[in-house]
């Protein structure tokens, strides 16, 4: 028999990516009313992009195991595309459901999208923007 690797997973524009976000000291990404805060989507020296979970190969509880210390944030891909940001698929060994979205210039080359290329930038105007795309998610 031949194995196979693990199926390559293809984000579509009705995806919702799950990214969990902090709210305890010293790393608050969210206010006091629960709300996402700019400094929960800023990218950190050497980071190619922002970690997240395939919503449809996961569940909240398994994004989120702890609720007194993380909240979950759905931001839907087509939006993330509009950002002009690229969205790909990087599972990890310990989980199947993870992806990455950034910028189209740091992506591995399988991913990239040429028409992009230095268009979008992770300054505290696209920090905002993916606040205000963040959807509360239930866990």
């Amino acid at each position: 028999m031949i194995r196979r690797g693990p199926k390559e997973v293809v984000l579509r524009d009705d995806d919702r990516l799950l990214r969990r976000l902090t709210f305890k000291e010293p790393w608050i990404q969210c206010d006091h009313a629960g709300n996402p805060t700019s400094a929960g989507f800023g990218l950190r020296e050497g980071e190619i992009g922002l970690s997240a979970d395939l919503e449809r190969l996961t569940t909240p509880q398994r994004s989120v195991l702890d609720t007194k210390l993380y909240r979950l944030f759905a931001l839907q891909v087509g939006k993330l595309r509009s950002l002009n940001l690229v969205c790909w698929y990087d599972p990890l060994p310990t989980n199947n459901a993870h992806c990455q979205f950034g910028l189209s210039e740091c992506v591995p080359e399988k991913h990239r999208v040429p028409n992009l290329f230095g268009k979008a930038k992770f300054n505290r105007s696209m920090q905002r923007a993916l606040k205000e795309a963040a959807v509360a998610v239930r866990v």
